[in-house]
């Protein structure tokens, strides 16, 4: 293929033109229809209006409305099967100016022209430059090698229009599908503070005297049976114990108590063992000189750190005496509250 361009750039769109007449389509693109020129057509072939051998022009003017081209096709139809050679030169000019203002030229193309059948031969290649609406003159000539074995019908030339008014809104379609997930967003400010929340229930741990104790020679503490808890903190807790019992005198003495935790004694009251002075105790009953019964009862708060710990309740009885805890039902108690 051999191609020569010369003189000024072009730009294109659609319209249709039959027999030299132009209207619109009903279609998306425009069009105009030319009618081959240097013989009008001069044969009718069934319906169709054709020049009787291979030769011939195609005169028009770029349309008024003519946006950028699309497309320009000659129509052929083959008098019988076989290869035509063609030759294309176009020339495109503007009133006042030279006829050949700007030209290119096209030799040596081919296409298959079937017997009876239309066939459409591609010539956009051609306009490689702008066209200018209203302003320019176009001219197309086409001639093949064997010009009795075709007709030529007209050329095609499409071009965009201007767009058209803005059509009613459709109507709303479905929903579509959920998208995918965005993104982890920021972390947001921190909210106010909430109300106090209303107090928790505490927990609250009891053990109770299984068997009596008596007067040991040594004079020691003892744990009294039965009222030792175990218990295990999460955290540093404020705990308080309660302590409480009835003792049976056999005669007159002292009955002191404590509490002991993990193995640390600590307690409120007066040291009534002088032999013992850091001990911390609770007198009950006081000095007496006849026996009966007794009530006694010791508390104590304070904050254990986390982990497990171990109270114990513990009863000291001063001088050769003994006791004896009442029957079930009136047995001492400890009690832990956290």
């Amino acid at each position: 293929m051999n191609g020569i361009l010369k003189g000024k750039s072009f730009r294109v769109s659609f319209l249709i033109v039959w027999l030299g007449v132009v209207f619109a389509l009903p279609a998306a693109a425009n069009e105009i229809w030319i009618s081959p020129e240097k013989k009008d057509a001069n044969k009718i072939l069934g319906n169709w209006a054709v020049t009787n051998e291979g030769d011939a022009y195609f005169n028009f003017s770029v349309p008024d409305n003519f946006v950028a081209f699309q497309g320009a096709k000659i129509l052929l139809i083959g008098k019988k099967d076989g290869i035509i050679t063609y030759d294309l030169d176009l020339s495109i000019s503007q009133n006042a100016l030279r006829h050949d203002a700007f030209t290119n030229v096209l030799r040596g193309q081919n296409v298959f022209a079937g017997k009876d059948k239309l066939q459409e031969v591609d010539v956009a290649s051609l306009f490689g430059g702008s066209l200018f609406a209203g302003m320019d003159y176009v001219s197309l000539h086409f001639e093949a090698d064997k010009k009795d074995d075709i007709y030529v019908i007209g050329m095609k030339f499409q071009f965009e229009g201007p767009a058209g008014a803005v059509g009613p809104a459709g109507p709303i379609g479905p929903v579509g599908p959920p998208g995918p997930a965005g993104p982890k967003g920021e972390k947001g400010d921190p909210g106010p503070v909430g109300p106090p929340g209303g107090a928790g229930t505490p927990n609250v741990i009891t053990a109770v005297q299984n068997t009596s104790i008596g007067h040991r020679s040594d004079r020691t503490w003892q744990d009294i049976p039965g009222l030792t808890i175990d218990l295990d903190l999460a955290e540093s807790t404020y705990v308080e114990f309660t302590a409480s019992g009835s003792v049976s005198m056999t005669g007159p003495g002292y009955v002191h108590f404590r509490f002991s935790v993990d193995g640390v004694a600590t307690g409120y009251g007066s040291t009534l063992d002088s032999r013992n002075p850091q001990e911390l105790a609770i007198k009950s009953p006081a000095a007496s000189t006849s026996a009966g019964i007794f009530f006694w009862r010791i508390e104590r708060g304070m904050v254990l750190s986390a982990g497990s710990h171990t109270v114990k309740a513990q009863a000291y009885l001063y001088q050769s005496l003994t006791y004896q805890n009442q029957t079930p039902g009136e047995q001492a108690t400890l009690r832990i509250r956290y």
